[in-house]
């Protein structure tokens, strides 16, 4: 496709304003070529549609909250006696199944100091 383009330049010098053409003639006008795998354009639309992929997700997330999922109400099985190791009443409860290391009494001395403990060597510092 041919056009007639033409270039005019305006221009002061010494309070007169002159205009004169740059330029006067035909141009063609090509079209580029078009190719399906055009790197430019493949990266713009998919950079576009992961905005509005965003920003959808967006919207869908806070304007539509996911519906509540009714609960179906589970009755219990039946319970049968059931050997507790506390005797009921009493305080006290059946040491049998609790292992060894457990059952120890009594701080030992010499270790780290845990989070409640404080010496008076400590209270003196501060």
């Amino acid at each position: 496709m041919e056009a007639r383009f033409q270039v005019y330049v305006n221009y002061e010098q010494e309070d007169v304003q002159e205009e004169k053409i740059a330029f006067d003639g035909l141009v063609t006008i090509v079209e580029p070529s078009v190719s399906l795998f055009d790197w430019r354009l493949l990266s713009t639309w998919s950079f576009v549609a992961a905005l509005l992929g965003g920003a959808g997700y967006f919207t869908y997330l806070n304007f539509f909250p996911a519906p509540k999922k009714a609960t179906k109400v589970k009755k219990a099985a039946p319970v049968g006696p059931i050997d507790s190791p506390v005797i009921a009443g009493s305080g006290v409860y059946n040491e049998d199944w609790i292992p060894a290391h457990h059952i120890k009494k009594g701080k030992g001395k010499g270790g780290a100091l845990s989070s409640g403990d404080e010496s008076d060597s400590r209270r003196r510092r501060r």
